[in-house]
Parts: C-alpha cells; sequence; structure tokens
C-alpha cells in the first residue's frame, strides 16, 4: 500500500505527479435541463411556436454547481410530455461518480508490487489536484487496474483505475 506520496497535479517539480486527470464518467453531467420541443423558434418572441421546457435540481446544483444542457425532440407537441421527458433526462445525469483517470510517468513511479516508489493493484494514493475547485477528484483513491503502455524508447505510461475509497 501507498502511504508516503501523494499524486499531485499539475505536475510539480521533484514529486510523483499526475501527468494528466479526468473523470470521463462525468462528461454527460448536468444539474439542469433547457427543452425545445414541436414547433419553430423565430428572433421575434410573440412568432415563436416551439414548446419550452426547463427543469433543475436544486440539491444537485448546491453539490456540484450549475450545469446545463439541452434536450431537444421536435416529435413532442405535448407540454407535459417534454416535461416529463427532461425530468428523466435530469435523472439519468445528475448524480455522478467522480472515479478521476490519472497518468503517470514511470520515470516517476513504478509499476511493480515491492519497492518505496511503486504503484500496485490494491495500494490506496492520495490525488491532490489544485485545479478541481469542486475537489471531487482530490482524496484517497484505490488501484483496482493498472493499464502499462511502453514507448519504443522505454518509457511507461501508467494509468490506473482508481475508486474512491
Amino acid at each position: 500500500m501507498i502511504t508516503d506520496w501523494v499524486a499531485f497535479y499539475p505536475m510539480l517539480l521533484n514529486n510523483t505527479s499526475a501527468a494528466s486527470i479526468s473523470a470521463p464518467e462525468v462528461d454527460g453531467f448536468a444539474s439542469a435541463v433547457v427543452a425545445l420541443g414541436a414547433g419553430e423558434v423565430s428572433a421575434d418572441t410573440n412568432e415563436n411556436t416551439a414548446l419550452f421546457a426547463f427543469t433543475s435540481d436544486a440539491e444537485s446544483i448546491t453539490k456540484y454547481g450549475y450545469f446545463e444542457t439541452l434536450y431537444q425532440d421536435s416529435s413532442i407537441s405535448t407540454p407535459s410530455v417534454l416535461q416529463r421527458n427532461i425530468e428523466a433526462e435530469l435523472w439519468n445525469r445528475e448524480n455522478p461518480i467522480w472515479q478521476p483517470q490519472i497518468t503517470l510517468n514511470g520515470i516517476q513511479v513504478e509499476p511493480k508490487p515491492t519497492g518505496s516508489n511503486k504503484i500496485w493493484i490494491g495500494d490506496t494514493i492520495m490525488i491532490d489536484n489544485s485545479e478541481d475547485l469542486t475537489g471531487m477528484t482530490n482524496g484517497e483513491f484505490r488501484v483496482n487496474e493498472l493499464n502499462v503502455a511502453v514507448s519504443a524508447n522505454g518509457g511507461e505510461v501508467i494509468t490506473p483505475v482508481l475508486e474512491r475509497v
């Protein structure tokens, strides 16, 4: 188990750092949905005939921030159907599971089960991401899997699959 180092992001000189960090599972996250149904949209608001609906989740906005997405379905001509559909869309998008994906360089940390500066399956690592204003990609994570790529010149790129502890 790793207990003596933290993976910093962005990269810091003379520290174990993540070359990149992302949270691909939250790409579709939304805490509010704006919807358009059947009809025409005009620059003149008196001539708009399109159905419009809006929904948001106050708890998700408080917890994660305001993130809006657009939902459009020109086959819907009933306001209640449009509202029901966007509420389902919001329900599917409002609760992300934050499991960051980091990339480590093998020159800083080795993918092996023993040693002082290593990472291995079952280890618990700490991530300190100063760029994340939500704090969701910071904290302790368990390494469930390691993906290692080796370049032609012997450089290793390590991408652990993480789970929040």
